[in-house]
C-alpha cells in the first residue's frame, strides 16, 4: 500500500522509484489528472514495481517520508516486530481446528489485564443459549425447534 497523499508526496514517490519524470508528465501532473490517466499510470507503475522486492521498496518509501505498508499475509502478520513485541499474538484452543492463532486487541490500558480469548464459535454452537437468554424459549420450546430442523 503506498499513498503518496500530495504533490510533494508524489514526487518523492516517483523519485524513490526511480521514475522521477513521471512527477513532471502532463498526464499525472495532479491527483485529478492522475485519477483521469489511471489506466495509463497504472500500467507503468505495474511494470516498474513488479520489478522491486516489497521489503526493501517499503524501507525506502519510509526513508523518503512516503506513507506506505507491505500487505501481509496471516503469517507474515504474525512474524512482524511491531505484532511480537506487543503481544498480539494469542494461541486459543478451537474443538475443530486445534489451536488456533488470533490476533488481540490492541487497546491495552495499565491497570487492566488482558482478556482470556475465546475460539470463534462453531455453527449453531450458541443457538440455545441465545434463544433462551434473549427470546425467552424455555427446554421445551427449544427441543421442539430441534426435532423440527429450525436449530
Amino acid at each position: 500500500m503506498i499513498a503518496p497523499g500530495n504533490q510533494e508526496l508524489y514526487r518523492r514517490f516517483c523519485v524513490t522509484i526511480g521514475q522521477p519524470e513521471l512527477a513532471d508528465d502532463a498526464r499525472f501532473a495532479t491527483n485529478p489528472l492522475r485519477v483521469v490517466n489511471r489506466t495509463a499510470l497504472t500500467g507503468i507503475l505495474d511494470k516498474v514495481l513488479g520489478q522491486l522486492k516489497v521489503a526493501e521498496l517499503h524501507a525506502e518509501l519510509v526513508a523518503a517520508g512516503v506513507p506506505s505498508s507491505p500487505i501481509n499475509d496471516m503469517a507474515q502478520v504474525f512474524q512482524d516486530p511491531q505484532v511480537l513485541a506487543r503481544g498480539m499474538k494469542v494461541e486459543v484452543p478451537h474443538a475443530a481446528a486445534g489451536q488456533l492463532s488470533m490476533i488481540a486487541s490492541p487497546i491495552r490500558y495499565s491497570d487492566l489485564p488482558l482478556p482470556d480469548y475465546t475460539p470463534p464459535p462453531r455453527l449453531g454452537e450458541h443457538t440455545r443459549e441465545v434463544l433462551r437468554t434473549r427470546l425467552g424459549f424455555d427446554e421445551h420450546g427449544l427441543d421442539r425447534l430441534a426435532a423440527e430442523g429450525v436449530i
